[in-house]
């Protein structure tokens, strides 16, 4: 099993607050513990929350 997680930015929508959940990289613990790096795709502007899922086995290979 791998240690990656997905990580994505959420945006509130519609009367009743849904959330759209985008797919902004990929995020995996430190090697000497205690925290994570977070890889983000190039271009991608964060302006409020990012929210971490462990990744799925459908999840591309590559998928950053």
């Amino acid at each position: 099993m791998s240690d990656q997680l997905n990580v994505y930015v959420t945006e509130e929508y519609g009367d009743d607050n849904k959330k759209l959940y985008t797919k902004v990289g990929t995020a995996f613990p430190h090697k000497q513990g205690g925290g994570f790096n977070i890889v983000l795709r190039k271009g991608i502007s964060v302006s409020d929350r990012l929210v971490v899922f462990p990744k799925k086995p459908d999840d591309a290979a590559g998928d950053e």
